[in-house]
């Protein structure tokens, strides 16, 4: 009688170790597949991130999409002039710009410093010109041989503003310099969430079809009418998954309105302006820069004009 109450003990034992195992094989698979779980971003029932993934921060990336400086080089006897011209497809107004400066990697690119210039005196004024209200500035490296320029305004009516494509950005150096042609540029910009943008020069060439920003090219957004007295119909595609916004500024950075957010899927999107301001005021005549942010950190910017 012993021996059969022992047997049915570890038979009891025994399915109940067979049940243990074969639940936690099943809440393994679960887990592998992501369900039941939001860890990692995944969503839960009702479809919401998880404060995890919510915390982790952007990818800080920047493109050069909405600016682009172009460049145009001529000689004499003993020096190069290089001239610029800033456009600003962006919303945002431009009040620095630099020339020969490798953000990524920290780097001057610069090795010859402008005409005359000299540690006690800077550079000398006929060694440069700048648009009225800016100041221009080198600053060499320890050695003297390798550095970058500047051009700034500390005046917001000079800034470059939206829309905006400006000249009589010049300056002279003693001979050839890759850097000044073919090197990477910066702007800093009068916005709270977007602080620069960088890219490579790129040469003026008015015979060519028109070149990098949003200013002078397609870049995927649809706006009609336009110009219109009531906004109009705005269409554009985010790749499928990615994270948008669509906000209207005005030519100083301003935001008007807040118009749509949502996640990409891959086809397109259609979203409506009326026209007005996020109080319900008509929006005045003028030309405004309506912004689709992605999460990615892509921003493209289209001309909306409004007329009365």
């Amino acid at each position: 009688m012993a021996s059969t109450t022992r047997r049915s003990r570890w038979l009891n034992a025994l399915v109940v170790g067979i049940a243990c195992f074969a639940i936690g094989v099943t809440l393994f698979a679960l887990r592998c597949s992501g369900l039941g779980s939001d860890r990692h971003g995944s969503s839960g029932p009702s479809g919401e991130r998880s404060a995890v993934s919510e915390s982790l921060p952007a990818p800080a990336i920047v493109t050069s999409g909405p600016v682009q400086i172009y460049v145009t080089k001529q000689f004499s006897s003993s020096n190069v002039r290089y001239r610029y011209r800033v456009a600003n497809g962006s919303a945002f107004p431009i009040k620095r710009v630099t020339i020969g400066y490798d953000r990524s990697a920290d780097e001057a690119q610069l090795s010859a410093l402008p005409a005359g210039w000299s540690e006690q005196n800077g550079t000398p004024p006929g060694s440069f010109v700048a648009p009225q209200g800016w100041s221009f500035e080198t600053t060499p490296s320890e050695e003297d041989t390798v550095g970058l320029i500047d051009w700034v305004t500390h005046d917001n009516a000079r800034a470059i503003v939206a829309g905006q494509s400006v000249s009589g950005f010049e300056v002279v150096v003693p001979r050839l310099d890759p850097g000044y042609e073919l090197g990477k540029w910066t702007v800093y910009l009068m916005s709270p969430d977007t602080p620069y943008y960088t890219g490579t020069l790129e040469y003026e060439n008015p015979t060519a079809v028109a070149g990098g920003t949003s200013l002078e090219r397609d870049n995927g957004i649809r706006t009609a009418p336009n110009p219109s007295a009531r906004g109009g119909h705005i269409i554009f595609s985010v790749s499928r998954g990615i994270r948008y916004d669509v906000d209207v500024f005005d030519v100083r950075g301003s935001l008007i309105r807040k118009l749509k957010n949502g996640t990409g899927t891959g086809s397109a999107v259609g979203v409506d302006w009326d026209g007005r301001t996020s109080s319900g005021e008509k929006a005045a005549s003028g030309v405004y820069f309506v912004r689709v942010k992605s999460g990615n950190g892509e921003q493209r910017f289209a001309r909306v004009v409004v007329t009365k």
